[in-house]
């Protein structure tokens, strides 16, 4: 069973797991719990390497913590809602009697609890609202509900931190708790149990490996003699045997400068810094670029078509990447500076495809200037700032982009400076009514 650590206070940690006491089937949870917020960062940090998946009691730490987390595919919290709210005004009313008038109220951002309040029809009143995020404070918030109330603007505060609600109690405010349901934690488990049962099962997929020497016959030439070149190849075999060791892997040597792994998808994607570190040494050593091609299936046959495909992707352009085909067609693009870059080399929209074939622009090539500009966040762009994130000559983007020009799915953005000297460039952008996801069909 994959761990699960759980951060928050004790309070808000006790009651998940009273919750999942009685969730089917329950998860391995592990109560990590802090006293200040600011602990939070470093709970992530000790428990990192044994902990398969993460529960935050609240958003509250989720944005303090997420950072040191890089795979946020297995995070979750545990999300507010206008019932906890409307729990604290229903005991506001009940205790000091009196409906939503001269409250100070905190709450995290982006958990439309303002809708919420909206909702109710109610005005507040001379009330107060502060919104934090990832820069909370208990402290900051603590003074701002006790100035207000000292100053008789206020005659209550509802906070959603715990360590706020026990400072003002003890200063003796009237302070209530904004607290996320059981409803809401019922919900966080469920969301995350289905992750891990996905992430385990892409875990258990198959991956393959093609790493080949980019130039086989330079490398012929560069060599005074077939015993010099069996050396070369013996060290580049010591040197994936090392890899393939941390992978568990088998590596087979197919002769020209191709060698081939294959492992778990989980293990591969563990050891790709390390295959990366390899492949650089590698390259080094003999001086000419490597290729690497990765697929993952659901059986060997699948990861070694994928990875087959990947290996001729990863041959195009003058860039040193690997490339991965994932079990469901997309392709990933790993790079050391630009990170990565996924998107999908083919489409069955009829009309995108009677679009590519007048321009003579194939899916992948629209696909991977498609999902640059996504990831580069770009509005407009230049051929020469495409070519340079392509690894292809200014002259062939500019060829590409006057073809998408001329059936509508690029258009002209004016000039703009890309340097400080020189004319400007001419710039571009996708077209308004081309809205296609990075990595859609």
């Amino acid at each position: 069973m994959r761990k699960v650590g759980v951060i928050g206070p004790e309070d808000s940690v006790k009651r998940i797991l009273a919750a999942n006491q009685r969730f089917t089937p329950p998860l391995q949870l592990i109560p990590l719990i802090y006293e200040d917020i600011e602990q939070a960062p470093h709970l992530i940090k000790e428990n990192l390497t044994h902990i398969d998946g993460w529960l935050f009691s609240g958003p509250a730490p989720y944005l303090k913590a997420v950072q040191q987390i890089k795979d946020l595919d297995n995070v979750v919290y545990c999300s507010f809602s206008g019932a906890g709210l409307y729990r604290c005004f229903l005991q506001i009313a009940n205790i000091q009697k009196f409906v939503l008038d001269g409250l100070s109220i905190d709450i995290p951002e982006n958990e439309n609890l303002r809708e919420a309040i909206e909702d109710l029809g109610i005005p507040l009143n001379e009330s107060y609202i502060n919104s934090y995020g990832a820069d909370c404070n208990a402290e900051r918030l603590v003074d701002f509900h006790l100035t207000l109330w000292k100053s008789g603007k206020t005659k209550a505060a509802i906070s959603s931190l715990g360590a706020v609600y026990k400072a003002l109690g003890a200063l003796g405010v009237p302070v209530y708790r904004n607290t996320v349901t059981t409803a809401s934690i019922r919900e966080a488990l469920q969301v995350l149990s289905e992750r891990l049962t996905t992430a385990y099962f892409k875990s258990t997929q198959v991956g393959f490996q093609i790493i080949e020497i980019g130039n086989y016959d330079q490398l012929i030439e560069k060599t005074n003699s077939p015993y010099e070149l069996q050396f070369v190849e013996l060290n580049i075999k010591k040197d994936l045997l090392g890899h393939a060791e941390k992978l568990s892997a088998y590596l087979l040597e197919k002769g020209h400068g191709v060698y081939e792994l294959f492992s778990s998808r989980g293990t591969i994607e563990l050891e790709l810094p390390a295959l990366r570190s390899v492949i650089r040494k590698i390259s080094s050593d003999i001086d000419i670029q490597m290729h690497v091609g990765i697929g993952f299936g659901n059986t060997v046959a699948s990861a070694h078509s994928n990875a087959s495909r990947a290996i001729l992707h990863a041959k195009k352009g003058s860039a040193e990447k690997i490339i991965i085909i994932q079990e469901d067609g997309i392709v990933v693009e790993v790079a050391d500076q630009s990170g990565e870059l996924s998107y999908l080399d083919h489409s069955d929209d009829l009309c995108l495809l009677n679009k590519l074939h007048e321009a003579k622009v194939s899916v992948r090539t629209y696909k991977r200037i498609l999902a640059t500009v996504n990831h580069r966040g770009w509005d407009s762009f230049t051929s020469s700032q495409l070519a340079e994130e392509l690894s292809s000559s200014e002259r062939n983007i500019r060829r590409i982009i006057t073809g998408l020009c001329e059936v509508n799915l690029i258009e002209s953005a004016g000039e703009g400076y890309t340097c400080a000297r020189g004319r400007p460039s001419r710039l571009y952008r996708f077209s308004p009514e081309t809205v296609v996801p990075h990595t859609g069909k």
